[in-house]
């Protein structure tokens, strides 16, 4: 039974997908707001969402420059298309910007106003929570098991993204979590401190030292992968933990 509130489909159960050139319906989409019920603070919890994270709202988050209210812009219009949109988002910039901010406020916003099957995982600690299934032992989760959920997740969030230097282990694991998720055409976003910029090596000689590349923690296949499932979103700007936001 469709929402009578949902923003979408304006209770009527259907997303129309296309019109023709005479305004006649070509496409319809079932709304999913018609198969689950608004999620609460505990769904948010089960979805992975860490409690730090649980109050992260879109009115909460405070641009401080122009990139950073660019950057809501296109978190706010990535809810306001989904589930009609073509691509996930890969945000990237400098440490409390408001990355994992913005990916919160989208995974919760979509969860609680369209019930939709989230996942908000940290990099990091995926790939620890799998090496774990190799131990063995009764009552262990499989690999198997350990990735359902975030290869089977209408959205998934992948916070902290490249912190890992690559090994042939890694690159194999995360090139077969986004090869599943991309053939699945489920949606995903991300969430790095690595810089993302499509620029030659001598230019990188002209900014700041200290960068780390996100090209030199994945391979050249999962980065083209990448940019096919996400839209780069930059997020530049001071620290919003010193500042205590």
């Amino acid at each position: 039974m469709a929402r009578s509130d949902c923003p979408r489909c304006e209770g009527t159960g259907f997303l129309l997908l296309d019109e023709g050139d005479d305004g006649t319906v070509r496409a319809a989409r079932r709304c999913q707001c018609g198969d689950r019920q608004p999620s609460t603070a505990a769904a948010l919890v089960r979805c992975g969402l860490p409690r730090r994270y649980l109050h992260c709202s879109f009115e909460e988050y405070e641009p401080a420059n122009a990139m950073q209210r660019g950057a809501l812009m296109h978190a706010r219009s990535f809810v306001e298309d989904y589930p009609s949109v073509d691509r996930g988002i890969l945000f990237t910039g400098t440490c409390g910007a408001g990355k994992t901010h913005l990916a919160a406020a989208i995974l919760r916003q979509l969860v609680e106003d369209q019930g939709v099957e989230g996942v908000f995982v940290d990099y990091q600690d995926l790939l620890k929570r799998i090496q774990a299934t190799y131990g063995g032992g009764e009552g262990r989760p499989t690999e198997d098991e350990v990735l359902a959920p975030v290869l089977k997740a209408d959205l998934l969030v992948l916070d902290d993204f490249g912190t890992r230097h690559a090994t042939t282990w890694v690159e194999e694991t995360v090139s077969h979590l986004l090869g599943v998720r991309y053939n699945e055409e489920r949606v995903t976003i991300l969430t790095t401190n690595l810089l993302e910029l499509e620029i030659a090596p001598e230019q990188r000689k002209q900014l700041p030292g200290g960068n780390v590349y996100l090209s030199e923690r994945v391979s050249e296949r999962v980065l083209s992968r990448l940019h096919e499932m996400c839209r780069v979103v930059r997020v530049e700007g001071p620290d919003h933990r010193r500042r205590g936001g």
